[in-house]
């Protein structure tokens, strides 16, 4: 087969995949995210949509811990009442660039029970991102 016609039809297959334009994605890291005792950490989360984060509900949780919330973050605020008890004493907060769509989680303090994987999820739109942690 010709490198024109390869080609050719590369731009035929990609023309009938259905597009991202107006869409909400959750942008998915497929690498673990590598850590530090006592160092603080981001665990990435970027939502790429024409919905602004602020306006809507965001949730952080460790579905390896029976999907106990890490953070919660409802229009905007800091939902706190249904967070881990054991991060309770952590500082663990949400990026401020939600205008851009980073949703990140930031971990201070990270300590070898942060080890594992954490999942990004925003109900409204049934979005979710998976990123593992190794400490």
């Amino acid at each position: 087969m010709s490198l024109c016609r390869c080609f050719g039809f590369l731009l035929f297959v990609l023309h009938c995949l259905p597009g991202t334009t107006g869409h909400s994605v959750v942008v998915n890291i497929s690498q673990p995210i590598v850590a530090i005792v006592g160092e603080d950490t981001i665990l990435p989360c970027h939502l790429e949509s024409a919905v602004d984060p602020a306006s809507t509900t965001l949730e952080w949780s460790r579905p390896d811990q029976g999907h106990r919330f890490v953070h919660v973050r409802h229009e905007g605020e800091d939902a706190l009442t249904d967070q881990n008890p054991v991060l309770q004493r952590k500082n663990v907060s949400v990026q401020q660039h939600t205008e851009a769509g980073d949703v990140s989680l930031k971990l201070s303090r990270v300590e070898l029970s942060d080890n594992g994987t954490y999942r990004c999820y925003i109900p409204k739109l049934n979005k979710e991102s998976f990123i593992s942690l190794a400490v």
